[in-house]
């Protein structure tokens, strides 16, 4: 019966795929349906999940022609070899961790935060309680904010010995490499330590975020990784010269610092890069361009300043308070943006920090062009839709009108 009820579900679903006239439906709809079938895709991916062990231990997938359980998942699910076989790692641990079954059967994780959620199953010996903590989490957090409270707790677990054996694996396994893409052009690949990453990683920013914003004043709307892969062959190609060294942002509890470790629910953290140890980030303190913002307790609320210029002490705790874009669900960590989010400078708003949010360029522009507002506070943000919210397009015709606006009134009359 049960298999039976299923055929006659999907059966359902692909009446309505193949009869729909979906240029007939309007963008709202759309926006509607399309969250249906995520759903459909999501529930299905649980099935498979739930399902696939069974396949393997049987070998029944041998029925089909297949010679591995990989390659029939494969043909399954149209994904590549390499892909599913992480789904059979990540399914086979689901079997054994009941509470990742439980929420498999209740719909709530996708694919990829299978995968995530396996690998902190995996490794409950490194870091015990970490699964129970992040289950409550699937459903309200992003992927990225999941796998970043994943690397937390793992930084927070892992002993010395554990975190230099660690690092030596990476360092063990480094590697650089590219090929010519079948469709045109070249694919890379790269794997290397945190710590040396932390010192290339701010030029790029740096200079992405300066590309990004020369491009959107001419009404471009190319993204910020192809301007991040501009600024990376700018600087690899030698054109670097004469540009202020950006600072390595590297943001520390002062009980972590003084204890030598962190432990649950403190940081220690590269920004824009994630957690690391205490004792691998010592390593940083005699770069020249390292910045270290300790959490210390320090009130810097007073700080205050007229101008839309953040003061450098409001900045660094801004940076401290707002790890991630504060707009629920966002998750993103780099070319964050500081926003006068309860009143705005052009009302008078003070640059301060209750007055000021990280937001993601995104997320910013919604905000300014297209009537989004943030309302609570640090832990309690909520994102509020306008009365009518604006399409897209009309968002980006707004930016553009603005940097017009705005070149005019720098170049004066």
């Amino acid at each position: 019966m049960f298999v039976e009820e299923l055929e006659a579900a999907v059966a359902g679903v692909r009446r309505l795929l193949g009869s729909t006239e979906f240029e007939t439906v309007d963008g709202d709809e759309a926006r509607r349906v399309a969250g249906c079938f995520a759903e459909v895709e999501r529930l299905g991916a649980a099935g498979v999940a739930l399902l696939a062990p069974k396949v393997v231990a049987a070998g029944s997938y041998a029925k089909d022609g297949h010679g591995t359980a990989a390659d029939w998942l494969g043909s399954l699910t149209g994904t590549s070899p390499s892909a599913a076989r992480r789904c059979l790692k990540a399914a086979t641990a689901a079997v054994g961790s009941p509470a990742i079954k439980e929420a498999l059967q209740g719909g709530r994780v996708s694919p990829a935060q299978l995968e995530l959620l396996a690998s902190v199953a995996g490794s409950e010996a490194a870091a015990p309680g970490a699964l129970e903590h992040l289950l409550p989490l699937v459903g309200e957090a992003s992927l990225r904010e999941l796998a970043d409270e994943a690397a937390r707790l793992r930084a927070a677990a892992r002993s010395k010995e554990d975190e230099r054996a660690r690092r030596a694996r990476v360092h063990r396994f480094r590697h650089l490499s590219w090929h010519q893409d079948p469709g045109g052009g070249v694919r890379g690949e790269f794997l290397c330590d945190e710590l040396d990453w932390a010192k290339v990683v701010p030029g790029i920013e740096r200079r992405a975020a300066r590309r990004q914003r020369d491009a959107r004043r001419t009404g471009s709307a190319e993204s910020m990784g192809a301007h991040r892969l501009d600024a990376f062959l700018e600087i690899l190609g030698g054109n670097g010269a004469g540009t202020a060294r950006p600072h390595t942002l590297l943001v520390v509890d002062a009980e972590s610092l003084r204890r030598g470790e962190t432990r649950r629910g403190e940081t220690c953290a590269i920004d824009g890069i994630g957690p690391v140890s205490v004792e691998a980030a010592t390593e940083l303190m005699g770069e020249g361009s390292l910045q270290i913002l300790v959490r210390d307790g320090v009130d810097i609320r007073t700080v205050t300043k007229t101008s839309r210029v953040i003061p450098q002490r409001v900045q660094a705790a801004l940076v401290v308070r707002d790890r991630i874009c504060v707009v629920p669900g966002c998750g993103a960590v780099v070319g964050l943006q500081a926003d006068h989010c309860d009143v705005d400078y052009r009302l008078g708003g003070p640059t301060e920090l209750d007055n000021l949010a990280r937001l993601c360029v995104p997320h910013h522009d919604l905000k300014t062009h297209g009537g989004w507002k943030l309302k609570g506070g640090p832990g309690r943000w909520e994102w509020i839709a306008p009365a009518r919210p604006l399409s897209a397009g009309y968002i980006a015709r707004a930016r553009r009108l603005a940097a017009i606006r705005g070149k005019a009134a720098r170049a004066g009359p």
